[in-house]
């Protein structure tokens, strides 16, 4: 277990900001972890979408989410990976199956993913983004074929 110890004589004061510094560092590694998860997902997705399509990431998960016989779960991860990439270009695909209704999950695209992907492609706020959009080039690795 992870141990802080702080001296038997120390004041108040420096019992609270050795506290502040304790919880500042797990708060701060647990931010780092949650958005190199995000990041890593958004990539994954990414590499999958364009193994199967043609061009870049949003180009690759646009036509995936808009191509027959691919499971609803695959096109909404797809557009959950979109809105945290928050490019313009996705809008046209995303806004084509939005119809701002009830969620259908097993009949249709999630309607909750699809708006709060078309909001942060249309320059919603999104922190965690600022952090890891540029960094990610799932390009670097792949050969890329048309199947479609």
């Amino acid at each position: 277990m992870l141990q802080y110890k702080i001296p038997e004589n120390a004041d108040t004061g420096t019992r609270i900001r050795a506290i502040i510094t304790w919880l500042a560092t797990i708060l701060l590694a647990g931010l780092i972890f949650i958005i190199s998860y995000i990041g890593f997902d958004v990539n994954r997705h990414s590499v999958l979408a364009m193994k199967k399509y043609k061009g870049d990431r949003v180009t690759a998960m646009t036509r995936l989410i808009d191509a027959d016989g691919i499971p609803l779960n695959l096109k909404n991860d797809a557009i959950w990976a979109l809105g945290q990439l928050g490019d313009a270009r996705a809008l046209p695909m995303l806004t084509k199956y939005f119809y701002d209704g009830e969620c259908h999950h097993d009949s249709t695209i999630c309607q909750y993913e699809l708006k709060k992907a078309i909001a942060k492609c249309r320059g919603g706020f999104n922190i965690t983004a600022l952090f890891w959009r540029w960094t990610i080039s799932p390009t670097d690795s792949l050969t890329l074929t048309e199947t479609e």
